[in-house]
């Protein structure tokens, strides 16, 4: 063959090679467009090290330049450009240095809707924010251009002794719609920080963990302009930490927590709020807590379920369990939740199927009075306490001396916990000094263990009324031949005071012909000895009258 005729081959042959090597390329491009568009980027792509040996602080700064690239224009039923973009994170350490790298919206220059941060699990993908040099610094910057932002199986981990904070969120009406699912934050200064005009609503945590020390997790400032913090949801979340308030909102809010566990875990740090809604004013329809199936330990004398200042809404726990650290010495004293009045009503407040630690303390001031305030305790069981005024304590901070604020708080079928049935917590407490003061009207039926009446002179019975209830009436009751004793007997009503007030008596020839009496009263219990009523037989009784009633009317 000649040579020219071989170099021609050859060339052939090459040219099919490069063409080979082209089509390759080309499929290889389409395959990782589809796979982009199937399954996201990939922070390798952008040679972050995974093995947290080197500083990934490059690779998310050129990723929040993709992401940005990755905007396209809305279509026609969608408002806002469109984000497009997934983030895959793999299973590893990736370590950011920056103390400021605001990842997300800080570049952007026109509102965006959806973005994804998708890890490999909690405690697999992690990213530890620890900056070099710097302080306060934001991991992640949104001012006012994402919406509907998604972060799924991640660790975050900051540097709390450099106020590192976890993200900024600011908003005029774009900032809104956020997700976590399944991810851990550790150790921030403040979670999330979030100010501006309007919206900064929609954020939902799912199965999330916090833990370490912090500032404030979640945080609203009264700085910020409009009360526009809206739908904020927890859905089994857990809260571990040794020192910082969990919720601490300034701009109201509406917010939901479905279960979940909270702890305070460190005595030395142990100034910890796990709700915190301040300020009294605010606009209708972002003042509203509700709390569901949630576990609380306020371990430390410093810690607090809860601190409201709101005038208005609901603040509402249902079925929580607070009353783990009822075993401390001195935990009957701690003040776990905290209510205040500013001259104006409360929200209504209520607790239903809850047990309960510590004291719940109200406070009102000199012009309290002027409004209404709807509390109340519902199927709880109050851990250490006995009696209504113990678990209570009210404080007034008014100069004016107008006591007619302090208010008002009903108990519904509550106990105390290893209580005796003796003491009766169906009461309103308060009632006899608030300026308008609504009760009713309660009747007791009082029994022996046996469900019968005392006999012998030594069964005595005894109940312990509510302080400042006021008995209106007693009635003792048997109905003929309800036992065969045709004897004299005599039944005595009395207080347990040193010189007993005797409040009804019956006294009958004999016990087999029954007994009706009935005493009209308007007895003040304002001592606990006045409390403490006592239904006793003479000691001629020699059998237990199964149908004989003690019925007690009281109000308070």
């Amino acid at each position: 063959m000649a040579s020219n005729e071989t170099d021609n081959l050859k060339m052939s042959v090459n040219a099919g090679d490069e063409s080979l090597k082209i089509n390759e390329i080309k499929n290889n491009f389409q395959k990782i467009d589809k796979e982009f568009e199937s399954r996201g980027s990939n922070i390798e792509w952008f040679s972050a090290d995974k093995t947290g040996m080197t500083n990934s602080t490059q690779a998310f700064i050129d990723l929040e330049a993709f992401i940005q690239s990755r905007i396209t224009n809305n279509v026609s039923e969608i408002t806002n450009p469109q984000g497009n973009t997934v983030i895959d994170l793999p299973a590893g350490t990736y370590v950011v240095s920056s103390s400021n790298p605001k990842i997300l919206g800080n570049s952007n220059t026109k509102r965006a809707r959806g973005l994804a941060f998708r890890g490999s699990g909690r405690g697999i993908t992690r990213i530890l924010f620890k900056p070099n040099s710097g302080t306060n610094g934001y991991l992640f910057y949104n001012n006012d251009k994402w919406l509907h932002i998604h972060f799924e199986g991640i660790t975050f981990v900051g540097d709390y002794e450099k106020q590192t904070n976890f993200m900024y969120s600011y908003s005029k009406g774009g900032a809104q719609n956020y997700t976590f699912d399944k991810c851990d934050f550790i150790n921030f200064n403040y979670g999330w920080k979030l100010e501006g005009l309007n919206t900064n609503s929609e954020f939902t945590w799912f199965h999330c963990g916090f833990y370490g020390k912090w500032n404030k997790t979640i945080f609203s400032e009264s700085t910020t302009a409009n009360d526009q913090f809206l739908n904020y949801n927890f859905f089994a979340c857990q809260y571990e930490a040794s020192r910082g308030d969990f919720l601490h909102f300034e701009k109201g809010g509406n917010i939901n927590i479905w279960g979940g566990s909270f702890i305070n875990t460190d005595s030395n740090g142990g100034n910890t709020t796990f709700f915190k809604l301040l300020g009294a004013s605010h606009v209708s329809g972002v003042q509203r807590f509700l709390c569901i199936g949630a576990r609380f330990e306020t371990k430390y004398g410093l810690a607090k379920l809860i601190e409201c200042e709101w005038a208005d809404g609901a603040v509402s726990f249902i079925s929580c369990d607070s009353d783990s650290q009822q075993y401390n010495n001195g935990s009957h004293q701690w003040v776990t939740a905290l209510f205040k009045s500013t001259n104006v009503k409360m929200p209504i407040i209520k607790f239903d199927g809850c047990t309960l630690m510590g004291q719940h303390q109200y406070y009102y001031t000199g012009n309290s009075w002027a409004f209404p305030h709807n509390i109340i305790y519902e199927n709880c069981q109050i851990a250490k306490h006995t009696r209504p005024k113990d678990f209570i304590s009210y404080v007034s901070t008014n100069s004016l001396g107008n006591l007619g604020g302090q208010p008002q708080i009903k108990f519904r079928n509550c106990r105390g916990l290893n209580d005796s049935p003796k003491n009766i917590w169906e009461c309103t407490l308060g009632y006899e000094r608030a300026n308008v003061g609504i009760v009713q009207k309660k009747i007791i039926s009082v029994k022996g263990p046996n469900g019968r009446f005392p006999y012998l002179g030594n069964q005595n019975l005894e109940i312990i009324l509510p302080i400042n209830s006021i008995i209106t009436q007693v009635r003792l009751y048997s109905p003929a031949n309800a036992v065969t004793e045709d004897t004299p007997a005599t039944f005595t009503l009395k207080t347990a005071e040193a010189n007993p007030t005797i409040l009804a008596v019956a006294d009958v020839a004999r016990h087999k012909f029954g007994f009706n009496v009935t005493a009209e009263l308007f007895f003040v219990c304002d001592t606990d000895d006045k409390c403490n009523i006592i239904i006793s037989s003479s000691n001629g009784v020699k059998q237990s009258n199964p149908s004989a009633l003690c019925l007690i009317e009281y109000i308070g």
